[in-house]
């Protein structure tokens, strides 16, 4: 817990300009949806709508990360910590960055759609984050081993692993999503 903890105090001191960016950037989005929209109906679908879009674009740009830009992996890898309890840490501390965009998307989901329950719905977007953020981490890991991959037999034999390993996992987010649903 003191390790999640530090992750992040971490993600908020190196990415507040990330953060304030993000923050700003969903003022403006509420601020130019509410202008231009008259009903709570369509103002909560035009936030749910534009908040994805950036949703979408930030976790495609932390997939297409070279590794040049891991700077922070040689942090984490400090730590006394197997690479799967680094990855899980990772990934859920990484989801604080997307606060602002989130409090946009649930407020969009409040307006927009009244019958859901805001703190389940609150929950599964935690755990759609962390399920992004474990794929673009463990393909930002794997980008040298994926150079190299065809020439050692090895290599492959793990890169496979690690990838049937997180489809397990994936498996088993959306089971517990199912559940939550339930």
């Amino acid at each position: 817990m003191i390790k999640f903890w530090h992750l992040t105090k971490y993600n908020l001191i190196f990415n507040k300009v990330k953060i304030a960016f993000l923050s700003i950037l969903a003022i403006f989005i509420l601020s130019i949806t509410s202008y231009f929209y008259e009903t709570e109906k369509e103002l909560g679908e035009a936030l749910i709508q534009y908040s994805c879009y950036i949703i979408f674009i930030i976790f495609t740009g932390k997939m297409n990360a070279r590794t040049s830009m891991m700077f922070d992996i040689k942090h984490i890898m400090a730590f006394p910590l197997t690479n799967k309890e680094i990855i899980y840490l990772k990934s859920f501390t990484d989801a604080f960055q997307m606060f602002p965009m989130a409090l946009l998307l649930l407020y969009g989901v409040s307006l927009a759609l009244p019958e859901y329950h805001l703190l389940a719905v609150a929950i599964i977007l935690y755990l759609l984050f962390v399920l992004g953020n474990m794929i673009s981490f463990n393909k930002r890991i794997d980008f040298a081993r994926m150079q190299h991959s065809k020439t050692s037999f090895k290599n492959s034999i793990l890169f496979l692993h690690k990838y049937l390993e997180m489809f397990f996992q994936l498996i088993l987010i959306i089971i517990g999503l199912a559940v939550i649903f339930l």
